[in-house]
């Protein structure tokens, strides 16, 4: 579980990834990144070359439910304004 949080704005983002922190980030440099969009719609377009400095671990996951329920519950006690979603369509089906 990671959260971004925008320096100048006060903008946030809550995700997980199963994979490195820092390939997940490099994925929210392309133009689909709802942080990529935030980026172009807020700075002009200009993402920093080292994106990685506004994340932060929230938590770590056993397996690919468990970020799934943390993630919602993240979100909902976050209440980031760059997800799009507001929880995990597959998580939800169990709460």
């Amino acid at each position: 579980m990671y959260q971004f949080k925008c320096n100048l704005f006060d903008a946030g983002y809550v995700g997980y990834t199963r994979g490195r922190l820092h390939d997940r980030v490099d994925g929210h440099k392309r133009k689909a990144s709802s942080i990529y969009k935030h980026y172009k719609n807020e700075h002009n377009g200009l993402v920093p070359k080292n994106l990685i400095s506004p994340f932060h671990v929230l938590a770590k996951c056993k397996n690919k439910f468990d970020c799934l329920i943390k993630e919602m519950l993240f979100i909902r006690r976050l209440v980031p304004d760059i997800n799009v979603q507001t929880n995990s369509i597959r998580a939800k089906v169990f709460i």
